[in-house]
């Protein structure tokens, strides 16, 4: 028995954070119905994202969408019909949990905020991850991962002295977001069970971003500093306690990358001979610590020069067997194919998708000694749980699921019968 078995949830989410967030109690056994419309401004844009370069786009091949959405099933349901917001009604009836990362007028809108949730069923849990909460002057603005990171003062962080911000894309803030609301989720799941009632829950993901960046605020509130850009980010250098060398340095090939530190007098012995002491880690700019500090950018030169010419792999085991932190800067692919450990923790899963075959994705990061995970569901083809939901959850007749899909309150995937 996985540990959510049991648990329904209707997902209202869309794009990154919320889908991830749902995509977590899905792994964890929920049923995660997802409540969405094959139309704009509905349509859920991932669909069509990061498709294999091997397939024409369409909405269901985004390799986005089918990574975050593993577990889940697909209902199409027109919202702006009020059949559509009767039948969403009668979900929540049977439900324990709805989830949305929507500005809040959206599901006032629609009826479905937790006042209009708890008039349908009083123990709701209803979880809103939107970008800036329910409340607020900004609670109406809409917020993707990267303008989060940017409000909250993540993208400030990153990047190298006197630049512009660097930024970190949009995965930090949508990554932190996400798995912020399926814990805030899980609590709400826990209050349901002991005290039977509902709860709404206000996850805010740039709040959530916020706790990333404590030592910064207890420097400004304690030391009353203020970080600069000329002082501030120092890149890849260690700066408190000062470490060098501290960087990630050029290997054999292309864009291939080792990291190493340094952390005391007797690793800079070994790091000097896994290199065979060459003559230039005699040079008096690298004899203590911080000289090396401050001549780092000279030290990284002549260390890179020397990692340029060893495969990665190779030089990551040399300089660990010599006593030297050292580790390869993974992609992507070396994550997936090559990585040992990832391996063992069968940390990714083969699921089989109707449109772009047998794909891997990640699995269940923790591991439940009474609840081995094993891959069940692809992500779902836009509609293809209409019948399960239409027939079997809400009981609707042959003539009555006509007449819905004739009235476009469904959109009955192609096959459907």
């Amino acid at each position: 028995m996985k540990p959510l078995e049991g648990i329904r949830i209707l997902d209202l989410s869309r794009q990154f954070a919320g889908a991830g967030g749902t995509r977590i109690l899905a792994t964890l056994g929920a049923e995660v119905i997802k409540i969405e419309w094959p139309e704009a401004p509905a349509f859920d844009f991932i669909r069509e994202m990061v498709v294999p370069p091997e397939l024409e786009v369409n909405q269901n091949r985004g390799g986005l969408f089918n990574g975050m959405n593993v577990e889940k099933r697909s209902f199409t349901l027109n919202m702006t019909t009020d059949d559509g917001k009767a039948i969403m009604k009668d979900l929540v009836a049977m439900s324990n949990m709805v989830f949305d990362n929507m500005t809040p007028r959206v599901m006032k809108n629609w009826g479905l905020d937790y006042e209009g949730l708890c008039e349908v069923r009083p123990d709701i849990v209803a979880v809103s991850c939107s970008g800036y909460g329910q409340t607020g002057p900004w609670a109406n603005f809409r917020s993707y991962g990267m303008p989060s990171a940017a409000h909250t003062g993540l993208v400030h962080m990153v990047g190298e002295p006197g630049q512009p911000p660097a930024g970190w894309g949009f995965q930090i803030g949508d990554s932190h977001g996400m798995t912020n609301a399926a814990m805030w989720a899980m609590a709400g799941l826990y209050f349901q069970r002991v005290s039977g009632r509902g709860v709404n829950i206000d996850a805010a993901q740039t709040q959530g971003n916020i706790a990333m960046l404590a030592q910064f605020f207890l420097q400004n509130s304690v030391n009353g500093t203020v970080t600069r850009r000329d002082d501030w980010p120092p890149g890849n250098k260690r700066m408190d306690p000062p470490i060098a060398p501290h960087n990630a340095y050029p290997c054999l090939g292309s864009d291939t990358w080792c990291a190493i530190t340094v952390h005391s007098e007797g690793e800079w012995a070994n790091l000097k001979a896994a290199m065979g002491q060459p003559a230039w880690v005699n040079d008096e700019r690298f004899a203590t610590m911080t000289s090396r500090y401050e001549h780092s950018e000279g030290l990284d030169e002549a260390l890179g020069a020397w990692t340029s010419g060893i495969e990665r792999y190779t030089l990551a085991r040399r300089l660990q067997n010599h006593g030297v932190r050292a580790g390869v800067v993974q992609s992507v692919r070396d994550r997936m194919e090559w990585d040992a450990q990832l391996a063992h923790r069968k940390t990714y899963g083969v699921y089989e998708h109707a449109e772009v075959g047998p794909r891997r994705h990640e699995t269940v990061a923790a591991k439940f000694s009474d609840s081995p995970y094993v891959p069940d569901r692809a992500a779902p083809l836009m509609g293809e749980d209409n019948m399960y939901v239409l027939r079997d959850l809400l009981g609707k007749t042959p003539d009555e699921i006509d007449r819905l899909a004739g009235a476009d309150v469904v959109r009955m995937a192609g096959g459907e019968q």
